[in-house]
């Protein structure tokens, strides 16, 4: 299948499927998750306290 067409299929497009595969292309499924976990916890830790 060409990228387009996965783009397309996924409603997204084909730069940011581009910017995901140089982002998380050589990870594995564990890799990806820890790095989701660590955005995320950097994410909470700079949001202004309430």
């Amino acid at each position: 299948m060409k990228a387009g067409d996965l783009a397309r299929k996924h409603g997204i497009s084909e730069a940011t499927l581009y910017n995901w595969k140089a982002k998380y292309g050589g990870m594995d499924v564990s890799d990806a998750k820890r790095l989701k976990a660590l955005e995320e916890r950097e994410r909470l830790r700079d949001r202004p306290s309430q």
